[in-house]
């Protein structure tokens, strides 16, 4: 099997691994002040309350359908999907899951991408 259609298969396996789970690695959602009225004297609260609170109920419409939900440090998911692969470093990886892939790539698709590998490394839990 050449490299290319290796890492398309890896990428192909890990679509499918991620939609058996029915997961979706989703950022680390920054906390809010606990009231309406710290929230509102709070300048970091009001700039990010839109976003926390739309994730907030997109997590919870996900969990309601029995979905888990993996939240992720986007100073750590790197690290964590190249520990999952066994290297020091996945640019190289990603980089070339990309080029496999063809256009359009992205830093945001390279994001997922090692999201959803740091996500595959979990445990999965049992249900029941």
């Amino acid at each position: 099997m050449s490299p290319t259609a290796f890492r398309v298969a890896c990428f192909r396996s890990l679509r499918l691994r991620c939609r058996e789970r029915a997961e979706a690695p989703k950022e680390e959602c920054p906390t809010l002040p606990p009231t309406t009225e710290e929230r509102i004297i709070d300048n970091r609260a009001q700039t990010v309350a839109d976003t926390v609170m739309y994730r907030e109920a997109l997590a919870t419409a996900a969990e309601a359908r029995g979905w888990s939900v993996h939240w992720y440090d986007r100073e750590r998911v790197f690290r964590d999907a190249a520990a999952v692969l066994g290297r020091a470093d996945i640019d190289a990886f990603l980089s070339a899951m990309g080029r496999s892939i063809e256009p359009p790539w992205q830093a945001k698709h390279k994001l997922a991408a090692a999201a959803a590998l740091a996500v595959a490394g979990i445990p999965q839990r049992r249900k029941g």
